[in-house]
């Protein structure tokens, strides 16, 4: 299992780079904090255009979870209600990083028993096909 972190990439978003990243990937994980990244939403938007499991959190300063004011919602939270939220992901909010560490690992063990689970009945699939 290999990571690929783009979250000091700055300057223009280079799409051909985000693609080569996530076409090797199996999974999405997206962590979004206060600050507007173009790279982490085209990164995001790559992951969901290949229907790779999405995996998304946001961490926002203690006790500010989520602004309640329409009005004053930032880019980052216009962009994973309109992005992700309004179609189903679910969007895990944490105010410390020790928690969010225990539920992203939590959380790629489950996801990763689900691809092995698939893989596994892809294979015996095709094995029944072979016997036939």
């Amino acid at each position: 299992m290999r990571g690929v972190l783009i979250e000091d990439e700055s300057g223009p978003v280079i799409p051909e780079d985000i693609a080569e990243e996530i076409g090797e990937c199996s999974i999405y994980i997206g962590i979004f904090g206060r600050r507007k990244s173009d790279w982490t939403f085209r990164e995001y938007r790559e992951a969901r255009a290949r229907d790779l499991p999405l995996l998304v959190y946001q961490v926002t300063r203690r006790g500010r979870l989520r602004a309640r004011t329409p009005g004053r919602r930032s880019e980052v939270q216009k962009f994973l209600d309109q992005e992700a939220r309004s179609r189903g992901v679910r969007i895990r909010q944490y105010s410390s990083e020790d928690a969010l560490e225990d539920a992203v690992l939590g959380d790629i063990a489950i996801e990763v028993a689900k691809l092995v689970t698939e893989a596994a009945r892809v294979r015996k699939t095709i094995h029944k096909g072979l016997v036939l």
